[in-house]
Parts: C-alpha cells; sequence; structure tokens
C-alpha cells in the first residue's frame, strides 16, 4: 500500500536546502497542536477533506497545497519542510498529478508517502482514464471512484493508530456512503439536461472523469468521449497552441455547444479566443459566469460541495442558456 523505493531518501540538509528553514536545540520544529495525535499531510485539499471526515478529531491534519495553487507544478515553498518533517504520514493523490520536480521527487522516494490514487490503480486498474497513454490523475472528479481511497486512508491511519482502528473503520463506512450519496444525487440533476445539450467543455482536461460518469450513455456506457473538449491537456500549462483552439472551436459548432465554463483557479484568455473565434463563424458561444472546480476546491465548504457546485452550474447554464440567463457575453 504505502509507496516505499530502494532506501533513497532526501537527507534533512536536502530538504532544508530547498526551503531554507532551520531551528535551534538539535530539534528543529516545535510540535504541531494536538501532540499524541497521527500529524497528517495530505498534498490536496480534496485529499485532506476526505482524510479529516475519516479522522477527524483524533488525528491533526495539515494540507501542503492550498489556495488557488496548480497541484500539476507545485514545488516545495519556505515552510514546507516543517510540515514534511512533523507528518508521520503523507497522503498524495498520485498517478502523475504532483509532477513539481522537488515534490515528485520527494513524494517517489519518501517512505512516509502514501499515493492514494495508486492504490486505486492497483485494485481497478480499468477505472483509470488515459490519455495519449497518460494516466490522467484526476480521479476526484467522479465521487464513486474517489470513495474508493477511503479504504488505504482508514487502513493507513489504523496502522499508525491501531487503538482508534475501530473509529476510523467506522467513520470510512460512513464516508463511503456519503460519497455514494453525492453520486446518486448528481445523476438526478444531470437528467434535467436533455441528451443532444450533454458537452461539456472547459479550460483544462480536469472533468474527464466527471463526464464519463455521468455523460455516458445510459443504455451502453459509452459514448462519454466524445462530449468532452478543452483547449489544454491534463495540465493547464498556460500554452493554448493555434491547433487546440481550432479543435475545441470545431467541437463547438459540431455539437452546436453554446456555453463554455472557466475554471475557478485558472484565467479565461484562451475560452475567450475560442469565443471569438466561433463568432466570427456564425457561431454564438458564451462564457458560464460560474466557473468550475477543477483542481481546486472552496476549502470552507469542502470536497461534496465542491462536486454539488459543479452540477449545479453546470445544469443551470446549460438548461437556462435557452432562456438566455447566467451567461457572460
Amino acid at each position: 500500500m504505502r509507496h516505499v523505493l530502494s532506501g533513497v531518501f532526501l537527507t534533512g540538509a536536502t530538504l532544508m536546502a530547498l526551503t531554507g528553514c532551520s531551528g535551534e536545540g538539535g530539534k528543529p520544529y516545535p510540535d504541531l497542536p494536538g501532540a499524541g495525535r497521527p500529524n497528517i499531510l495530505s498534498t490536496t485539499a480534496m485529499i485532506e477533506d476526505i482524510v479529516k471526515r475519516v479522522g477527524q478529531e483524533k488525528i491533526t491534519s495539515v494540507c501542503l497545497m492550498r489556495g488557488d495553487v496548480d497541484p500539476h507544478s507545485y514545488e516545495f515553498v519556505k515552510g514546507d519542510d516543517e510540515k514534511l518533517a512533523d507528518a508521520d504520514v503523507i497522503f498524495h493523490n498520485g498517478v502523475g498529478l504532483e509532477c513539481g520536480a522537488s515534490v515528485r521527487y520527494y513524494l517517489e522516494n519518501e517512505e512516509k508517502a502514501v499515493s492514494l490514487g495508486d492504490s486505486v490503480r492497483a485494485r481497478f486498474p480499468e477505472r483509470l482514464i488515459k490519455v495519449d497513454g497518460i494516466v490522467d490523475p484526476h480521479i476526484w472528479m467522479d465521487p464513486d471512484l474517489f470513495s474508493e481511497i477511503v479504504d488505504p486512508i482508514v487502513a493507513t491511519l489504523t496502522e499508525i493508530d491501531p487503538d482508534n482502528g475501530p473509529f476510523y473503520r467506522k467513520n470510512g463506512l460512513r464516508v463511503k456512503e456519503s460519497l455514494k450519496e453525492v453520486d446518486r444525487a448528481c445523476f438526478v440533476k444531470l437528467r434535467n439536461i436533455p441528451r443532444d445539450k450533454k458537452y461539456l467543455v472547459t479550460t483544462h482536461d480536469a472533468l474527464r472523469y466527471f463526464v464519463r460518469r455521468y455523460f455516458a450513455s445510459e443504455e451502453t456506457g459509452g459514448g462519454w468521449e466524445e462530449r468532452f473538449a478543452s483547449p489544454n491537456g491534463l495540465a493547464p500549462d498556460g500554452r493554448t497552441s493555434v491547433g487546440d483552439m481550432r479543435r475545441t472551436v470545431d467541437f463547438l459548432i459540431k455539437n452546436r455547444v453554446s456555453v463554455i465554463f472557466g475554471e475557478a483557479n485558472l484565467g479565461t484568455q484562451a475560452l475567450r479566443k475560442i469565443i471569438a473565434i466561433c463568432k466570427k463563424k456564425g457561431h454564438t458561444v458564451s462564457l458560464a459566469s460560474t466557473p468550475l472546480y477543477g483542481d481546486t476546491l472552496n476549502e470552507e465548504e469542502g470536497y461534496i460541495r465542491m462536486i454539488e457546485h459543479n452540477v449545479d452550474a453546470i445544469v443551470s447554464h446549460v438548461v437556462e442558456r435557452d432562456e438566455g440567463t447566467g451567461t457572460e457575453g
């Protein structure tokens, strides 16, 4: 379950060099609040939300990447070494999400690091999407699939804190059921969208799992690949080529898609250029006034509300588009 490689670890000196921090008295950092409880570090807010639901008051939880930072390119910053040093366990998404050089090297070579995505891939390889041979890491966009990270979280917490194992197992069952409940609610809400309007265009490829889960044919479970497009790939690197924009424009015109969605932590410049090109070609497209959550979430509201927000935004903009509401020109 744990991602342990052959004994190659970052030394204390290397870690200090990454962040430039040091302390006094032989112990570089004081204990975090909640001493005696397991200190759990999660790389993303989506993972941390699930971890906190399982561990609750029995753990101390910290998130590495907060706010609107891009998890694909995040590099360690000053202060991260304290979080890493204090962590008993580091839960990360894996399957290619955390690609910043310093972060990737550390996670691949640290015995405390547990790759939840790789655990899912080991158990359900057929459920992971590949784009041009590369695994799509955005597994949290399918709450039913994301519920599969709960078991390795429970198992790991129980391993380091066996006295509270029954507590973690009980909460784990509750968390899995809550995720499956929101999944069922998503299906109900998205049925309000006519089949000929079930298309989604966003800034980058963060929502493929969402489209596969909810836009696939109810009869065959297929056909979802033709219902999603974005001008960027799996990582929003900011380099949108002319070919990418042309491909997205062709998708919009062919499928008569009239609304496209930005993402909360990303700019909309490329989308606005696409809208302008469509206009020149005689096809009207609007930018949804409510962006979707892709690689980030509102940390005060949590993961479940993130999924609900996306569903509500898609339903309202697509259904109400014919009434001329909820979009920007």
